[in-house]
C-alpha cells in the first residue's frame, strides 16, 4: 500500500473509488456557471402631481422674539416660538417664581428639641420619629443595637444570631 497524505485520504473518503484525483483536478478547471439574476418585481411609477404653475409660493411668517425682537424660525410642524433660545429660559424662570409667590407656604411642623440617643446633644428633629442627631450618631446607634440583640441571643441559647 502505498503512503497517502492527510489530504488524500479525505478526498477518498469523501468521493470513495470514484474520486478523481488531485492532478486531474488541478489540469482541468470546471467552468463555474454563475446564475442570471432575476430582476426585481417594480412598482409603477407615481404620478407627478404639481399645482397650478401660477400658484403663490407659500411664505414663511416672518417672527420676532416678544422680548428682544431677534428674528425667529419655525420648525418643520409649522410652530413657532414666541421667544428666542437666549429669552425662553429667563422667561421659564420668571414664571416660575411667580408660581411660587402664589402657593401657600408649606405647613412645615417644628418638633420639640430633643435630646440624641447616642451622644447626649439637643437637637430640633427634622422628623417625628428621629432620635439622632446625625449620621454618626445614627450609626452608633445602629451598631450598638446588633451587639445587644447578639448578647440576648446568646443567653437564650441560638448559636447562629444573624
Amino acid at each position: 500500500m502505498t503512503h497517502l497524505s492527510l489530504r488524500e485520504r479525505a478526498r477518498l473518503r469523501f468521493h470513495g473509488d470514484r474520486a478523481p484525483s488531485i492532478e486531474e483536478l488541478i489540469a482541468q478547471p470546471k467552468p463555474v456557471e454563475i446564475p442570471a439574476k432575476q430582476p426585481k418585481a417594480q412598482r409603477a411609477p407615481r404620478p407627478f402631481i404639481m399645482g397650478p404653475i401660477d400658484a403663490p409660493v407659500k411664505e414663511l411668517p416672518k417672527l420676532e422674539c416678544v422680548d428682544c425682537g431677534k428674528p425667529l424660525v419655525g420648525n418643520w410642524k409649522g410652530a413657532y416660538p414666541k421667544r428666542c433660545d437666549v429669552c425662553r429660559p429667563i422667561h421659564d424662570r420668571k414664571l416660575r417664581v411667580a408660581r411660587e409667590k402664589e402657593r401657600p407656604p408649606r405647613d412645615r411642623v417644628n418638633y420639640e428639641p430633643i435630646r440624641c440617643a447616642m451622644c447626649g446633644d439637643t437637637f430640633k428633629p427634622p422628623r417625628r420619629d428621629a432620635v439622632c442627631c446625625s449620621e454618626a450618631c445614627k450609626m452608633e446607634l445602629k451598631i450598638k443595637r446588633k451587639r445587644e440583640a447578639r448578647a440576648r441571643a446568646r443567653q437564650m441559647g441560638v448559636t447562629n444570631p444573624s
